[in-house]
């Protein structure tokens, strides 16, 4: 995940939040509700690109090899793998 520069951000019902564990304001997590989550899902796992783009939106779990595979496909990614070499 750090590799990848991936923040974790969970948000639990109307009220309650984090970043990587750190816990979130009830503003922030409104905000993230509003942009990232408006229909009523009971789960959802969103992948935010750098560009703030949501990239992938699904309904279930996502293994992190997948997660990673999607990722690592992403042009900017991409240049970062390249210029690491």
């Amino acid at each position: 995940m750090r590799e990848r520069a991936v923040l974790v951000i969970e948000v639990i019902g109307r009220r309650s939040g984090s970043v990587n564990g750190a816990p979130l304001t009830e503003g922030a997590v409104e905000r993230l509700r509003r942009g990232f989550a408006p229909s009523a899902e009971p789960f959802a796992v969103v992948l935010v690109g750098k560009d703030t783009g949501v990239k992938m939106r699904r309904r279930e779990p996502v293994a992190a090899g997948e997660l990673f595979s999607i990722i690592d496909a992403m042009p900017m990614r991409r240049r970062e793998m390249r210029g690491s070499e």
